[in-house]
């Protein structure tokens, strides 16, 4: 039987160092010759001034920091073309790994003459060519603020790349403009994508303007009470906890929250929202740690049901170490900080700023600390805290973020030099 199993482990072991080899020389291939000649041969036409890109290469939707800057070029006149990382349909592994180089096939075909391209991860094949002359290309990256160190500043840890790989595929040196939050946060940004401090620019974050809408707000808590069978008169605790794990391939959930005595404690007047990180929610059943009992308290909202609509409901966030606290910052609501593994954490992942002086709210390890503080905030909070910590950290958000990147880059009209953000 042991023999057995050894036999099958080696199988996969062998399998794996095989698709690592292909993947490996596959790279080499379209990264050294067949983008660069897609993309010269396609280069030959003139740069469209009304073609603007945006690349979503997670999943198959809008992603919601494209979404208010490509509704506004489209009204603008602008051909908004959106790509979409394909879906891992298929078992087979060359079956997918064809249908992705379909796709960067097809955006280095645009991207050589698009006058601007806007993506919002780490994109190799945006490595291989460097922008036109009079193009852009922007990072917009999909999180607020800055809270765990990413790109450059984690080289060659288990979370980030080899510095090898770096300097070989160039990775992150294309970039025209790096767009973020606040001037507080411009050097992390020019660290982690290794670039020089001219191009990192605070113009805001687009999604963030649906949270200076009060309409959007009121609206998206009654769709949430409305959608989920949650009483009005009862307040929301959103529980937004992030992945756990020494490496996003072995990254996990830890559900440690002690249901059974948050519902006991807080069912009469409260209501807890579950939302898992995206990484991990496939597979996952609210239902194996809340029972059915609990369904009216314990509340799983679908994978795909948009994060801000949460946020707007939302009269608590508990978070842990998650990037989500800059956008809730804006709607100046109370924090807490459910962090039981938190000596733990910053040993695997690297901090940009000192937790436990960073966060604006209190920090707690355990469930009995958590219902505690939560009664607590029925009495009041320290809500100049949060103030404090968004305009320190969310100081170019003003809920004109999207027309405001996109006249900037696109359009090349630069933000006046006296204006004051909105954040008061």
């Amino acid at each position: 039987m042991k023999e057995k199993l050894k036999e099958k482990l080696n199988k996969h072991y062998y399998k794996y160092l095989h698709k690592e080899k292909y993947r490996n020389i596959l790279n080499d291939f379209l990264f050294f010759f067949l983008w660069k000649v897609v993309y010269r041969v396609s280069a030959l036409k003139k740069v469209d001034d009304k073609l603007v890109l945006f690349v979503a290469n997670r999943d198959m939707s809008l992603p919601a920091e494209f979404r208010d800057i490509y509704n506004y070029a489209k009204n603008e006149g602008y051909n908004a073309v959106l790509l979409c990382k394909p879906q891992h349909e298929s078992k087979t592994f060359y079956v997918n790994e064809w249908r992705k180089i379909r796709y960067d096939l097809k955006f280095t075909k645009y991207y050589a003459r698009a006058v601007c391209t806007f993506v919002s991860d780490y994109y190799l094949p945006a490595f291989a060519n460097r922008p036109r002359k009079n193009a852009r290309l922007v990072q917009l990256w999909h999180g607020c603020g800055a809270f765990k160190k990413w790109g450059y500043s984690t080289r060659n840890s288990s979370w980030g790349l080899k510095s090898d790989f770096f300097e070989k595929y160039n990775v992150h040196k294309t970039y025209t403009d790096i767009i973020t939050s606040s001037e507080e946060v411009n050097g992390i940004y020019a660290e982690a994508f290794g670039s020089d401090a001219s191009r990192v620019k605070a113009l805001g974050v687009a999604r963030t303007d649906v949270f200076f809408n009060s309409d959007f707000v009121r609206e998206k808590r009654e769709e949430v009470c409305s959608k989920y069978n949650i009483d009005k008169s009862k307040k929301i605790i959103l529980w937004a906890p992030t992945f756990r794990g020494d490496s996003l391939q072995k990254s996990h959930n830890e559900i440690t929250l002690e249901l059974e005595k948050m519902y006991n404690e807080l069912k009469d007047d409260y209501v807890l929202l579950i939302k898992l990180h995206p990484h991990l929610v496939k597979g996952f059943n609210a239902q194996t740690f809340a029972p059915d009992y609990m369904k009216s308290f314990a509340i799983k909202p679908h994978p795909t049901y948009p994060i801000e609509n949460l946020l707007c409901a939302a009269d608590i966030l508990v978070s842990d170490y998650s990037s989500l606290i800059f956008e809730y910052a804006l709607l100046e609501k109370p924090m807490l900080f459910f962090a039981y593994d938190l000596e733990e954490y910053e040993n695997g992942r690297a901090f940009c700023y000192n937790y436990t002086d960073f966060v604006p709210g209190e920090i707690v390890k355990d469930t009995d600390s958590l219902i505690e503080q939560i009664k607590k905030l029925a009495y009041g909070y320290d809500k100049e805290k949060i103030i404090s910590f968004k305009r320190k950290y969310m100081s170019a958000c003003d809920g004109s973020s999207a027309k405001r990147i996109f006249d900037t880059v696109v359009k090349k009209k630069q933000p006046e030099a006296e204006k004051e953000f909105a954040i008061r």
